[in-house]
């Protein structure tokens, strides 16, 4: 009696389900054995696998099964060749690895003889298996190019979405949990507000851990501006398949993930030493800091220069010296009424100048609109090639976008100058009377935003800054022989302008919420 396995498959997951399938050919196997007085050891059931490929799991087992001398298997049977393979090609590289292991396949619905005419017909039934496979291939690739013609998603939801069934036709539409995530991936990312690192952290505490790759992926994917881009074209999603985001927030949110940008740098914290990172040696290197232990067990805190060696400053010297450089960041010297003049001056220009801008710029949109349109129309009409049309209209998408960005960009930010310009004021005085009292992150976020560059520390002459600072220049262009007319374009003041704004949306309400700001009075007369 010669020994036989048996290898049964099925292709999707619901005939695994319903069983039906499988049991029946469970059946026919057991009694083709019995019928031909073989011995069956061994059912190889395939569960939910296509046979589109020979890298199935359980057929690899099978085989590796076959060729261990010990099974001594001699015959597989299978229901029909369409089970163990869908193309010639993997039939045949089955056949003759199971054949180099002396084990022959008996199909109970195909008899095949070990004859050249037996040998021929074999060869024909795996054919028609792969002719059937092909052709249900073209007819599903042909459904789901009218299904992407007509604005549905038929393929499995991508992040956002879920799969839907509208009238019988299956589509995708919004995840009313995981698409909020993904918008707040998007405006994040386009604000600029947080770092990536920040973004996935945060998308891990709502309970969507993505790694960095994936969410690269993501931002790429056009999906989420309610398109289709497959079988050679670009097709706009219909309801309930919706744009989850507008092209300008997804152009911004891929620009922030470009690899020119560099990604921001966080100086190391320690809440005994603030001003480390900040502090500047006078040779411009970074103070290094720590505590040492004193012959009498006291400790003794300590900055140290890690390039010139042997120089040690105590953290109280430097502490009372920042101290004593924030006294003196209110500049008296500035005349503020004339620093308000100016930047409304500036503000005034600003929105006469990007008004003719945004003329221009309008104007430009609309040609490139026309121009796509008429581009698409011809494409339609088989004029254009879909591979030239396709290119042509992603080359004036991204223009357009680039238009839009530049316009949004551009356009002035209403402010009230003066009452900016009175809160830096009042602000810069108090910084040195509120410094001691601020908490270790407030510190820190106060000295990356005034002190980018770090502070140098002289120890006779005290802190100061390395460049310029920008009121300083305020006061020099405002006293000095230049011009007081505001070229809109003039970098100068586009930048202490928005250092002011910022200045104010920083800190207005996070340091000093329970402090009563001092009147303009009683800060002049400090």
């Amino acid at each position: 009696m010669e020994t036989a396995v048996a290898y049964i498959r099925v292709s999707s997951q619901k005939q695994v389900e319903e069983g039906n399938s499988l049991e029946s050919q469970e059946k026919q196997v057991k009694a083709y054995a019995q019928s031909h007085g073989f011995k069956l050891v061994h059912i190889f059931r395939e569960e939910g696998q296509s046979a589109k490929t020979d890298r199935r799991p359980v057929l690899l087992q099978m085989l590796k099964h076959c060729s261990m001398k010990k099974s001594d298997v001699k015959v597989v049977i299978i229901p029909k060749i369409d089970r163990l393979a869908r193309n010639v090609m993997d039939y045949s590289n089955i056949k003759l690895r199971l054949h180099k292991y002396g084990v022959r396949i008996e199909s109970i619905s195909e008899r095949i003889e070990d004859t050249p005419a037996g040998r021929f017909t074999e060869t024909i039934f795996a054919s028609v298996a792969q002719f059937d496979n092909e052709m249900r291939s073209e007819r599903s690739r042909g459904g789901m190019e009218d299904a992407a013609r007509d604005g549905r998603w038929v393929w499995k939801a991508p992040l956002g979405y879920r799969n839907v069934r509208i009238n019988g036709q299956g589509t995708i539409e919004p995840d009313p949990v995981t698409a909020p995530k993904v918008q707040y991936i998007f405006e994040q990312l386009s604000k600029g507000h947080q770092s990536l690192p920040t973004i996935r952290r945060r998308l891990a505490e709502m309970g969507l851990p993505i790694n960095r790759g994936y969410l690269y992926r993501l931002i790429e994917n056009p999906v989420y501006l309610g398109r289709i881009e497959s079988f050679g074209g670009v097709y706009e999603g219909k309801p309930p398949f919706v744009p989850l985001v507008d092209e300008l927030t997804a152009y911004k949110a891929k620009a922030a993930l470009r690899p020119s940008r560099s990604p921001q740098q966080y100086q190391a914290e320690h809440p005994d030493f603030p001003l480390r990172g900040t502090a500047l040696c006078p040779c411009g290197v970074k103070f290094t800091a720590s505590w040492s232990r004193g012959k009498t067990g006291a400790r003794f805190g300590y900055f140290r220069c890690p390039r010139c060696g042997g120089k040690n400053y105590s953290m109280a010297k430097i502490e009372e010296a920042f101290t004593v450089f924030l006294e003196k960041w209110e500049h008296n010297e500035v005349d503020w009424p004339a620093l308000v003049a100016e930047l409304t001056r500036l503000e005034e220009a600003s929105r006469s100048d990007f008004s003719e801008r945004r003329a221009e710029q309008t104007k430009k949109i609309a040609e490139l609109q026309a121009l796509r349109s008429a581009i698409v129309v011809k494409n339609a009409n088989g004029v254009i090639p879909d591979d030239v049309a396709k290119a042509e209209l992603d080359r004036i998408g991204n223009e357009i976008l680039e238009v839009r960005s530049k316009l949004e960009a551009d356009e002035p930010k209403p402010t009230a100058s003066k009452t900016v310009v009175e809160f830096a004021q009042t602000f810069l005085l108090s910084l040195g009377k509120s410094w001691p009292s601020m908490s270790l992150k407030q510190k820190r976020d106060l000295l990356r935003f005034m002190f980018p560059k770090g502070v140098l520390f002289d120890p006779d002459a005290g802190f100061g800054t390395p460049s310029i600072p920008l009121l300083e220049e305020a006061n020099d262009r405002l006293k000095g022989e230049k011009s007081t007319v505001v070229d809109p374009s003039d970098e100068f003041w586009n930048s202490l302008t928005s250092w002011l704004n910022e200045l104010q949306a920083r800190f207005s309400s996070t340091y000093f919420t329970n402090k009563k700001p001092a009147s303009k009075d009683s800060a002049m007369a400090n």
